[in-house]
């Protein structure tokens, strides 16, 4: 069988390092690529941050993955973050070179297995947790049994809860619900100029490299390689719109701050939606407050929405998930596109739209850069999280936090892997969007 997973490396060259929890407990700084904490960072770094560090830092031991829909097939993720294909006599290979085979295990007769499930490699076992809170702790001749009856595999994305009203006004918080953007007028004019200001000195007006490539003529931060400057930008970002920002949303918490510039001639951004930071099936969704610092229109990047589109996503977004793939979208992109609705805006202004809308901005025509910052804001209650895709219809959730959105590179994802924690095997629908839902959604909207 193919190997469904494509082979990544943990971590990537010149990605900053986390803070390490020493043995006397305290905090040993990595190099300061990260931004200088807000005054709310700072009240919450007393409140358990060593205990975010540690609960979102990936193990350092081997995973096992498997859906149980073939039988005995697995998929081992290796310290290194690459994912091999194996057969249970590799397996007990594996937990023989950790340790042995031997030792004890919890249950001679453990509970089956669920469709997905994650297990990590201890000392020649494999410990499987389970939704109870217990933990089976297994031989590799334990698992055949459990896989050869293991349930089929089966989609488990489903949207089980509705969001709450994310704002404190709550008729603009109904339509943001409704429509999956709202506008409204943010910064005065010396703001603005601040911003601008401020860009030029902590980054410059010439254009610098990209994940996204040298012709790409769009530079949003989080694309940007060079940390020191990205820790420039979130303080300068962070410390001017936090608390002009944070009254807007109702017990919302920000993960990710900086600017993004579409350079002259820049081309028009494919249709997509953002990530899904949170998970939507308990309710939760996250929010970018995109704010103009330029006096925006279809003429220089401005943004088009397909409005409602939010509610038709029947899958997360994440790596290798962010674009439409369904046999419908692709037959009627051109439709799609051309039923967005285009946003002229005053500099000052400010959009705030669900990740999950789908959107596109324009090309920028003109000789002018196009300025904007940005800020992305999540429920307080919701944890962070990043989805991966690995094969045709499975993705992988990841535990993630503030720091890893503040410190990756979206477009070295595919080849280097997100460097977290996994947390489930997730299962999607064969086409990511239900045809007939979005066949139909397009033909209504005007």
């Amino acid at each position: 069988m193919q190997n469904l997973f494509r082979r990544i490396r943990r971590r990537w060259a010149g990605a900053p390092s986390r803070p390490r929890v020493t043995e006397a407990g305290a905090t040993e700084e990595a190099p300061e690529l990260e931004a200088p904490p807000t005054a709310v960072d700072a009240a919450d770094a007393d409140d358990g941050a060593e205990e975010v560090e540690e609960r979102h830092e990936a193990p350092g031991d081997a995973w096992v993955c498997s859906s149980g829909a073939s039988g005995t097939v697995l998929w081992l993720e290796l310290p290194n973050g690459s994912f091999d294909e194996l057969s249970l006599e590799d397996l007990a290979e594996r937990l023989a070179a950790t340790g042995g085979t031997d030792g004890p295990r919890t249950a001679a007769r453990p509970d089956p297995l669920p469709a997905g499930w994650i297990g990590r490699v201890v000392d020649g076992h494999i410990e499987i947790e389970r939704e109870n809170g217990t933990t089976d702790r297994l031989r590799a001749t334990d698992l055949e049994p459990l896989l050869d009856h293991a349930p089929a595999q089966t989609t488990s994305w489903t949207t089980q809860r509705a969001p709450r009203n994310p704002l404190r006004d709550r008729e603009a918080g109904e339509q943001l619900l409704r429509n999956g953007w709202y506008r409204l007028p943010l910064l005065d004019a010396d703001t603005v100029e601040a911003l601008r200001e401020g860009y030029g000195e902590v980054h410059g007006w010439t254009q610098a490299p990209t994940a996204l490539g040298p012709d790409a003529f769009y530079e949003p931060d989080p694309g940007n390689p060079d940390f020191e400057y990205r820790a420039r930008s979130t303080a300068l970002v962070s410390g001017m719109l936090e608390s002009t920002m944070r009254p807007i949303f109702d017990d919302f918490e920000p993960f990710l701050w900086g600017f993004y510039c579409k350079w002259p001639h820049g081309e028009a951004t494919a249709l997509h939606w953002d990530w899904t930071c949170v998970d939507s099936r308990l309710g939760h969704r996250s929010y970018q407050i995109w704010v103009a610092l330029d006096d925006v229109d279809e003429a220089n990047g401005g943004f088009a929405f397909l409005t409602g589109s939010h509610n038709l996503l029947s899958s997360p977004c994440g790596s290798g998930l962010s674009s439409p793939s369904s046999d419908t979208f692709l037959q009627r992109t051109d439709d799609a596109i051309a039923k967005c609705e285009s946003l002229r805006m005053r500099a000052g202004e400010a959009l705030i739209f669900d990740h999950r809308i789908l959107h596109i901005t324009h090309p920028n025509t003109t000789d002018r850069p196009r300025l904007a910052c940005v800020a992305a804001w999540r429920p307080a209650e919701a944890d962070l999280v990043h989805y991966q895709r690995v094969s045709d219809n499975v993705a992988i959730r990841y535990r993630a936090d503030a720091w890893w959105f503040r410190n990756m590179v979206p477009g070295n994802l595919g080849s280097v892997g997100p460097s977290l924690e996994l947390s489930e095997v997730v299962f999607l629908d064969d086409d990511l969007e239900a045809p007939a839902d979005v066949g139909a959604f397009l033909d209504q909207v005007s």
